[in-house]
């Protein structure tokens, strides 16, 4: 059985602050190497470089720039990493992002060859700091898309930090070790842990897929992407008007069938026809002041003559 080729970059913040952990972290990256070799043999070739620096007693003895510009030829206007006092402090040897964006595009991967970074540092990813700023996380974009497009694992090791915004820090190393197939580990387990995950990496490297670019998928109706990055989602057939537990109004509900071209029948209300009686109206007209004393003059002379008549009642004058 042929051994896959695997080529492994280990890189490290050569800040001040990771001088404590700088010798223990190689130690034990040399002890997970070498059970990997005896434990699932394949073709491993594994560079050690630090950003814009390096630390005695280990294995980080070339810096990142060096490598780049004299190993692969790569012209130091091609990089996107600021070089050493280009930046206030220690932030070129922090400049996390930029570095592993240079690596993955520019580095002499094997043909073949499994592609992985690991990247070990305690600040935020674009020239450090105690948190993790927008600037932070737009450099850590254009990492992860050189990444994919380079089809390169990205691991990531966050060391220990004071800062009270440390989970902000680990929350973009992990996210940066996510989006390339990686895998993100802090500080919290012991030297050994750190050994057995790193010598997990290396043996799960052989049987990791390439990574595919990040084409958009062609979908027949329009999609929607959610702000997790996942797979763009179909988007539901939407219909015209109010949702169905809310109640339309009269012009809505009349427009629809013109709107779905549908002829609706109409109905006509029946008509009731009442029957017609024989008998007339009884017609009556409301008595005022002076016809009411006209007609009780009038009556009081016919009662005169004609004593034997009923009263005259007032009150209406009937016709």
């Amino acid at each position: 059985m042929t051994a896959i080729p695997v080529d492994l970059v280990i890189v490290i913040d050569t800040s001040v602050s990771v001088k404590a952990e700088a010798e223990g972290l190689s130690q034990a990256a040399e002890t997970a190497i070498a059970n990997a070799r005896s434990h699932c043999p394949s073709d491993l070739r594994v560079i050690w470089l630090g950003i814009e620096g390096t630390w005695k007693n280990t294995q980080f003895t070339r810096t990142v720039r060096d490598y780049l510009t004299k190993t692969c030829a790569i012209p130091e206007s091609a990089l996107k990493s600021r070089k050493k006092g280009e930046l206030p402090s220690g932030g070129a040897q922090e400049d996390a992002a930029r570095v592993m964006q240079d690596i993955a595009t520019h580095f002499d991967w094997r043909t073949g060859a499994k592609r992985a970074i690991f990247y070990l540092g305690d600040e935020a990813l674009d020239a450090g700091g105690d948190k993790t700023l927008a600037k932070d996380i737009e450099a850590a974009n254009q990492a992860i898309q050189g990444a994919k497009t380079a089809q390169v694992i990205i691991h990531t090791y966050c060391g220990q930090s004071k800062s009270r915004y440390r989970h902000t820090i680990e929350a973009e190393y992990a996210r940066v070790a996510q989006e390339t197939g990686g895998q993100s580990f802090t500080e919290e387990g012991s030297l050994r842990d750190f050994a057995t995950v790193l010598e997990q990496i290396i043996c799960g490297s052989q049987s990791l897929p390439q990574i595919p670019l990040n084409e958009p998928q062609k979908t027949d109706g329009p999609t929607t992407t959610l702000a997790t990055d996942g797979d763009p989602q179909p988007v539901l057939p939407q219909t015209h008007g109010e949702h169905q537990t809310m109640s339309k109004s009269k012009d809505s509900t009349e427009s629809a069938p013109a709107a779905a071209n549908v002829d609706q029948p109409t109905t006509e209300k029946p008509k009731i026809e009442q029957p017609e009686t024989t008998q007339p109206k009884t017609k009556y007209l409301p008595a005022t002041g002076l016809e009411d004393y006209g007609r009780w003059k009038t009556m009081f002379k016919d009662r005169k003559a004609n004593p034997n008549d009923p009263p005259f009642r007032r009150g209406r004058i009937w016709c």
